[in-house]
């Protein structure tokens, strides 16, 4: 590692940070220049890599950092080297020719520098600011959270994952390797569906098709909760190593496709023609028709089609490297899973068509095996986010971005040890930030404009909120964290109560009474107000005072202490 880079502290965080990324683009089948921190001079702008990834005629430069000053120097050398390179590519690949060896044996070094596709990944074990990635859009940055989903989905799906890190990047397939000749569309033959019975949308057409498993791999999208998409518009789950290890072996075994249809939604530029005169259907078929035959068009482009259902039967066909590979690869083309596709109109905004998913997603997998709570908030956020525990869902994930919450509250799949939200949502946040009552901050919020937020319109009008109940939130929970012994602000259970979903809920219990015997306060008055807790009450782990999940006892009581 780079002097001055890494202290001591940070160096086995440092190894794993780097082993784990150099894991997933193995895993989804680049090339790595095997050379450690890459010394470079390019047009007089000296600079080290951390690490050169191949696929094609892609070029990824990745540097990955520990640093605690991500968002300021370090950043921003990076930054402005990657930029003079991108300035300079035909420089920049000759001095990859002449300074590393291994690159004049990798797959780039057949394509002219004109035809490279030079791509800079910024990967740190912090936190990365949004501003950040807003003010170097030609870099593309991944934290913590989203390298642990790449690794596990490489993991599982193996080369077969590149196709989501070309999305992540925005490659579409004809800026990768060599100029394609063909045309990028391919024509299925299936049924579209009469529009009145299916109960959908007036101009969303549903269709009905054969599509091989190798087109879905490689066009699919999953909006996946913990993914690297935004957080807000992401809700299905992470891929489940040994069931697609299982699914494999039963397609190996067995030689038969899954029957059961695969719910996908497609992009408006689908083309639905009658098979005999290719002309495009456009009008509503009525009732009781079917148009049969026809052939549906499909643009080839990255993350087009949006799988609803059915994730781990597209995934099962992955290009992987276990022993079922040698005869799924001949499957992934000669087998056809049955799609039900639901066409979406030119109209839809993408807001729109993101609920329309979550919605139907809802309803598919509600009804078989009961929805986990927490994917149901996330998804109830997208739907409807009025709803009072949407409003509540939100603050939550405002808190976590705020001390004293901060690294506190589980936020994804990936954080291991944290607090978990779901009953803070439900028991606690829901009820203080509810859009009526004496209890609720929507009582005390200042806004001339606020009963419009009864409409449920105003998206702008609902941020605002959000901001204000995570501010007063935050405010009180920070008065209380400055009365707690040290060592006690822990969610380490055998040492302190402290960080917990009673203590929490209990908390939030607290303000409601704060505020609906109109004691809503300042920071400052909220610290001396804690004071008064004392050794009223004890957090430590054997204690008597502290029953679990009685929070309500428990804000009733730290209420009559400190604030009555």
């Amino acid at each position: 590692m780079k002097a001055g880079k890494i202290d001591n502290s940070d160096g086995r965080l440092g190894k794993k940070l780097r082993k784990d990324l150099r894991n997933v683009f193995n895993n989804a089948g680049f090339t790595l220049i095997p050379q450690e921190d890459i010394k470079i001079e390019v047009d007089g702008q000296n600079s080290d890599l951390d690490n050169v990834f191949i696929f094609e005629n892609v070029i990824v430069v990745a540097e990955d950092t520990t640093d605690k000053d991500t968002g300021k120097g370090h950043l921003r050398k990076k930054v402005e080297f990657f930029n003079h390179c991108l300035k300079n590519k035909g420089v920049f690949v000759d001095c990859l020719k002449q300074n590393v060896p291994a690159y004049l044996n990798s797959p780039a070094n057949k394509f002219s520098a004109n035809d490279i596709k030079l791509l800079f990944l910024y990967v740190s074990s912090r936190f990365i600011n949004d501003t950040y990635k807003e003010r170097y859009s030609n870099i593309k940055f991944v934290d913590l959270k989203s390298l642990s989903y790449f690794l596990s989905t490489t993991k599982t799906i193996k080369k077969s994952a590149r196709f989501e890190m070309f999305k992540f990047f925005g490659l579409e397939f004809d800026e990768i390797g060599s100029p394609k000749s063909s045309s990028l569309k391919k024509a299925y033959g299936g049924l579209v569906l009469p529009e009145t019975p299916s109960g959908f949308p007036a101009d969303y057409k549903l269709v009905s098709f054969l599509i091989d498993p190798e087109t879905l791999l490689k066009q699919c999208y999953v909006l996946r909760k913990d993914g690297w998409q935004d957080k807000d518009c992401v809700y299905q789950r992470i891929l489940v190593s040994g069931k697609i290890s299982n699914m494999r072996k039963y397609l190996t075994t067995e030689g038969r496709v899954f029957v059961n249809n695969v719910i996908v939604t497609l992009p408006d530029d689908v083309k639905i023609n009658q098979f005999e005169t290719s002309t495009p259907i456009s009008e509503p078929i009525s009732a009781g028709a079917v148009k049969h035959p026809v052939t549906i068009e499909i643009p080839e482009k990255s993350g087009n089609i949006g799988i609803i259902d059915g994730q781990h039967r597209v995934f099962s066909y992955h290009e992987g490297d276990d022993e079922y590979e040698k005869n799924i690869s001949k499957l992934r083309n000669e087998q056809h899973l049955l799609v039900t596709g639901i066409v979406f109109p030119k109209s839809i905004s993408e807001n729109e068509r993101v609920k329309f998913e979550a919605k139907l997603f809802l309803e598919i997998n509600d009804k078989q095996t009961r929805t986990k709570a927490a994917l149901r908030q996330v998804i109830s956020a997208i739907v409807d986010p009025f709803n009072e525990t949407s409003i509540a869902k939100m603050v939550v994930n405002e808190l976590a971005k705020r001390d004293p919450m901060k690294d506190v509250l589980e936020q994804h799949y990936f954080d291991k040890g944290k607090l978990k939200t779901t009953s803070i949502v439900s028991y606690g946040v829901r009820h203080v930030v509810k859009l009526s009552g004496d209890d609720s901050f929507f009582t005390t919020w200042d806004n001339k404009d606020k009963n419009d937020l009864l409409k449920k319109k105003d998206g702008k009008l609902l941020e605002e909120y959000v901001d204000y109940c995570a501010s007063e939130l935050n405010n009180f929970l920070v008065g209380f964290k400055k009365n707690i012994p040290n060592g006690m602000w822990t969610i380490n259970k055998r040492k302190s109560m402290v960080l917990t979903a009673t203590t929490v809920n209990g908390l939030i219990h607290c303000m409601r009474k704060v505020i609906e015997n109109g004691k809503l306060d300042s920071l400052g008055n909220y610290e001396k107000a804690f004071k008064k807790l004392g050794d009223k009450i004890s957090f430590e782990p054997n204690s008597a005072d502290y029953v679990s999940s009685h929070w309500k006892n428990l804000g009733d009581r730290i209420y009559d202490i400190c604030f009555k």
